[in-house]
């Protein structure tokens, strides 16, 4: 048997984020554990790793505290990166 402590939950922004956080979640309260919420963002290779990319941290941060607010009404433990 294994336990859950953490669940990686990768979000883009679609209908399909509410339905694979309803799992993780499910996941993660079983065992008291937690979900990690990540929004990737993709920089083009023309690009340094470390560019400033305003619109798609814009759009990620809204995606997570999508996410966040998922949490609180599931009461279920969450942290968030970008």
């Amino acid at each position: 048997m294994f336990s859950t402590k953490r669940v990686l939950l990768a979000v883009k922004g679609d209908s399909v984020n509410e339905d694979a956080f309803q799992l993780a979640s499910t996941l993660a309260k079983k065992d008291k554990g937690k979900v990690l919420a990540t929004y990737v963002i993709e920089v083009k290779r023309s690009l340094p790793i470390d560019a400033e990319l305003p619109i798609e941290t814009t759009r990620g941060e809204k995606v997570l505290s999508q996410i966040e607010n998922l949490a609180k009404t599931s009461k279920c433990h969450i942290e968030e990166n970008i």
